[in-house]
């Protein structure tokens, strides 16, 4: 799937977790406290990017291990001259990683995967919030997060 449909669940995931931590933000912060500043809000893209990378990470694990049987499966396959195996489904895959590995399986290079993204969304979300205050625009979901 090398078309961009897999980056959907995460980026999804990422706003979602940044609008819940800002309002939770907000209302820890003392009321009438304004609008949090630039860093604040890089920080709260840094949290959002390692916990959306870090939960999406079984989902990650079990497309990749789809990606890669398939593509052994036509390398492979009409060169061994053996029959087409089965078609993987996502939810077999899942189950058998939680067979074989429990469910620790599935999270296999979350924390790699939660720090990779977390300074990338931070990076992200400091720019979006920097020029909507340059430019003056509005938030594109309501206050008070999703």
């Amino acid at each position: 799937m090398a078309d961009g449909r897999h980056s959907i669940p995460p980026c999804v995931s990422q706003v979602a977790c940044y609008e819940s931590l800002q309002a939770l933000y907000a209302a820890a912060s003392a009321p009438g406290g304004g609008e949090p500043s630039m860093v604040a809000h890089g920080a709260i893209g840094i949290v959002a990017g390692a916990l959306a990378g870090f939960l999406t990470g079984p989902a990650d694990l079990v497309v990749t291990r789809l990606s890669v049987a398939a593509g052994l499966e036509q390398e492979l396959g009409p060169r061994l001259g053996a029959p087409a195996a089965p078609r993987l489904s996502f939810a077999g895959v899942a189950r058998e990683v939680v067979r074989k590995q429990g469910w620790r399986g599935l999270f296999q290079g979350s924390v790699e995967r939660a720090l990779y993204h977390a300074p990338l969304v931070g990076f992200f979300f400091f720019f979006y919030e920097s020029l909507k205050a340059a430019f003056g625009l509005q938030a594109l979901l309501p206050s008070g997060g999703i």
